[in-house]
């Protein structure tokens, strides 16, 4: 494959139309306008100029030692000249040195850079990673409630058929039970003997008749009496005979009065219980319609749970367990901040240590040139010299020209890219800035341009790819070439929307473009489906494929399965 990768992409630009998204980082950090300049010089055309000014500092280098040769044979202060000589030499060596040491700490700090920006997009993540953990908690929370309420919802239904089944739907019968009831009640009141005694109704009631004999008075006639009256023994007969007569009919009607009371007490409670009857339909249907409202709510909380677990599982797979501890990510993220300005201060340190060498050895250089030689004589080398500088100063001169039409060529182009791609999203009303003397690269809030935009992850890995994109489509113009341009998972930071957007643009400047993605999926019939119809429709997606595991009939292992392209566009 990496033959044929370089037969087919030159090296130098391969790396910025072969990528993966992981990789973005190490191509482009937005906070180094050395990774920038890299950058442009891996694609543009300025590394000629780089190339040759290395060239001519190089011959520079050579015709000045050669000068100071000849000059040594004809000078008349040998000593003076060697020893300022030897002071150069100790000069450049230093230089060199100092120079080691530098690229070393830009080295150092490229390396702190690239922790940083790997904190920072955890530390982006993390409020995310927390929320999804959080909702994870609740949702299950609410999911083992709901299981709980339809497992008692279940269990009512099932005690409200087993007390109240046999009645259902015999209202009917039960209401022509109770006018049955009812009848027999009207009859029994009509045909019941309300004088069991005899008496005829103006004849107090026996309890009277005892009472009169206890008083001895009638109650009729007032009379007073004795015991041994004829009034006191009618009243005594009288009494005895209605006692009998009702002990009697007591013992014969007992089983019917029991029965009366019985259907008394029926009647009492039918209203009641042809009220149950007339429940038991509507509660089984009003519990039926709560399990139902109930297992709808379950199925979606276990929808939303899988997606929650495949967005935990991506920002697991992107970065490791560190997402489980901010605190600790905050520190990680301050020390290597205090790092980078530590580096950043010994780079300064050194930047001018060499800037200071490097204007001593012009004051050697021009002592040494005030040294008087052997008569008058001229040196080849001087002429050289004068021409090599002219063709340094022309070069670096041209070079920043250059370099700063490019730049602004590349933030126009970029910008352009930005406005088409992130027009679905308002929230990005931003311009892509190149800063002229560091090279870095930052998004203006046209809303309040003064301010610092306090970009995210998911901007920044916009803003990269546009000025990478609009880098390399530069290049194809002054070039005259198109390369395929290749890119695996270069949008898992951007939202759903500016995804679609990016890759329409992909798909319509650059002439072959393949795309790597599992970002196009969406959660849909409890799997990960790929939207085709608006892939098709509103993006004018003509070649997508879906990459199948196929192989072996059994469980799918890396050892016996293999990648099948499926064109589902």
């Amino acid at each position: 494959m990496s033959i044929l990768i370089k037969k087919l992409l030159p090296p130098q630009i391969s790396k910025y139309i072969w990528f993966q998204g992981e990789t973005l980082n190490e191509l482009l950090d937005i906070h180094n306008g050395i990774s920038f300049k890299n950058a442009v010089n891996f694609i543009s055309y300025m590394g000629y100029y780089d190339n040759n000014i290395q060239i001519v500092n190089g011959l520079i280098d050579k015709v000045e030692k050669s000068l100071r040769r000849e000059k040594r044979k004809h000078t008349t202060k040998a000593k003076e000249f060697n020893e300022l000589s030897g002071e150069i030499d100790e000069l450049e060596e230093k230089i060199q040195s100092n120079q080691e040491e530098l690229d070393n700490l830009f080295l150092e700090l490229q390396q702190v850079q690239d922790v940083i920006e790997k904190i920072d997009r955890r530390l982006d993540d993390i409020p995310e990673y927390e929320g999804l953990m959080n909702d994870q908690k609740l949702l299950e929370a609410e999911y083992k409630s709901i299981s709980s309420q339809i497992e008692e919802s279940n269990k009512n239904i099932g005690n409200t058929f087993a007390k109240h089944w046999i009645l259902f739907e015999t209202g009917d019968l039960l209401s022509q039970g109770y006018e049955k009831l009812r009848t027999y009640q009207k009859w029994y009141q009509q045909n019941r003997n309300d004088n069991p005694t005899g008496l005829p109704y103006n004849i107090p009631d026996p309890k009277y008749l005892l009472e009169m004999l206890e008083q001895k008075q009638c109650y009729v006639c007032g009379e007073e009496f004795n015991d041994e009256s004829e009034a006191y023994k009618h009243i005594q007969e009288r009494y005895k005979k209605a006692t009998d007569v009702m002990n009697r009919f007591k013992e014969k009607d007992k089983e019917e009065l029991e029965i009366f009371g019985k259907v008394s007490e029926l009647l009492s409670n039918n209203s009641a219980i042809l009220s149950k009857i007339d429940d038991i339909q509507l509660n089984i249907m009003n519990h039926l319609k709560k399990n139902e409202r109930l297992n709808e709510r379950k199925q979606d909380i276990q929808n939303r749970l899988n997606e929650i677990k495949d967005e935990i599982t991506a920002l697991q797979e992107k970065h490791g367990n560190h997402l489980d501890n901010q605190k600790k990510e905050r520190e990680k993220f301050n020390y290597n901040i205090e790092e980078k300005e530590e580096i950043t201060g010994r780079i300064k340190i050194k930047e001018s240590k060499i800037s200071s060498l490097q204007e001593q050895i012009q004051q050697k250089k021009k002592a040494l040139d005030k040294l008087p030689t052997k008569g008058k004589r001229t040196y080849k080398e001087d002429n050289i010299l004068k021409y090599l500088t002219l063709l340094q100063e022309v070069y670096n001169q041209t070079k920043k020209a250059e370099f700063e039409k490019l730049i602004t060529k590349i933030e126009d182009r970029a910008n352009e890219i930005l406005l088409q791609i992130a027009q679905v999203n308002k929230v990005i009303n931003g311009k892509i800035h190149i800063d002229r003397k560091k090279y870095t690269i930052r998004l203006v809030d046209l809303d309040n341009p003064t301010d610092k935009r306090d970009s995210n992850t998911g901007h920044n890995t916009l803003m990269k790819m546009c000025v990478i994109n609009a880098i390399v489509l530069i290049s194809y113009e002054y070039k005259d070439k198109s390369y395929p341009f290749i890119a695996d998972a270069p949008t898992s930071d951007l939202d759903d929307g500016t995804t679609k957007l990016y890759y329409k643009f992909l798909n319509e400047k650059f002439k072959q473009s393949i795309i790597m993605s599992k970002d196009l999926f969406i959660f849909r019939n409890n799997r990960n489906e790929v939207d085709t119809k608006s892939l098709k429709e509103e993006f004018g997606f003509k070649n997508v494929y879906h990459i199948e595991k196929h192989g072996a009939t059994s469980e799918l292992t890396e050892s016996n399965s293999y990648s099948h392209l499926n064109k589902i566009i």
